[in-house]
């Protein structure tokens, strides 16, 4: 779409959040995302309580396995549980995809007015399966796995100047490769094609609705980014407040993100059916 302006852009823009609210009126959207968070959240409790007696036994030996020594010791396990749970939310994210599908297909259903039964959704969201695997395995790998390659790499600079330059620019990466795949999952969810076909249809909706796109995938963010910058703090928080407060931030976070995704998808399967009715 050519002569794109700030109005029209605006336009779709606020009919994202009109989605949202009525996305978010449904149970079924919601419902597989709290599951979704409820087994991050366990992670999160048993990485930080591993010591009690009840979980010890099962949890000090996955734990020191995966993140080494320090996981067991305090005040090393609080300041590690921020990136612990970066690399458990992502393989859990990608692991436990039917969730998300389930989620963007029940979006897709509510916008285009269909309600489909649970067994008819069911028969669906085994059918796309492979694509939304697929897809979701590109897309997850930005939002989640990009960040935490940018932080582990960022954490080895010496120089504050240019650990905060690395930083910058995987944020302007990450926006940018964000706002490419964004609409891939309402492609799936909506059955029009495979999942490269999806991922190519993405990349063309995106480059028609640029401003568009960056500010669903900056405003999902912006539901995360006051946690993601307490966690960063987290040995300030560790001294000023306890351990607690750390856990307590990833968390909010957790729950946050449920807003982030609802929001997202919700505005890109939008955004994808105002542009197929030429609206």
């Amino acid at each position: 779409m050519n002569g794109l302006t700030g109005e029209i852009v605006f336009e779709r823009y606020a009919h994202g959040w009109s989605t949202v609210r009525h996305a978010a009126s449904r149970a079924g959207v919601w419902f597989p995302l709290v599951l979704l968070a409820v087994v991050k959240a366990a992670f999160l409790f048993a990485a930080y309580y591993f010591w009690h007696p009840s979980i010890h036994d099962h949890v000090a030996p996955a734990l020191r396995r995966a993140f080494g020594v320090g996981a067991l010791h305090f005040p090393a396990h609080v300041l590690m549980l921020g990136g612990m749970f970066q690399v458990f939310d992502l393989a859990v994210t990608i692991i436990l995809f039917p969730l998300i599908a389930w989620s963007v297909l029940r979006i897709g259903d509510s916008l285009q007015k269909r309600g489909s039964a649970g067994r008819r959704l069911g028969l669906r969201l085994i059918a796309s399966a492979p694509n939304f695997l697929l897809v979701w395995i590109v897309f997850a790998g930005g939002w989640k796995g990009l960040p935490l390659l940018i932080g582990e790499f960022s954490r080895d600079l010496a120089s504050p100047n240019l650990r905060l330059l690395v930083g910058l620019s995987g944020l302007l990466a990450w926006l940018t490769l964000q706002a490419f795949l964004v609409f891939a999952p309402a492609y799936v969810a909506l059955g029009r094609g495979h999942a490269f076909s999806a991922l190519a249809e993405s990349r063309r909706h995106a480059a028609a609705w640029t401003p568009l796109a960056f500010l669903i995938v900056a405003t999902a963010w912006a539901f995360q980014l006051p946690f993601q910058v307490a966690v960063a703090h987290s040995g300030a928080l560790l001294g000023s407040v306890g351990g607690e407060s750390v856990l307590g931030v990833l968390l909010a976070q957790c729950g946050f993100e449920l807003v982030a995704l609802v929001y997202m998808f919700s505005a890109a399967t939008r955004s994808v059916l105002s542009d197929e009715a030429g609206t």
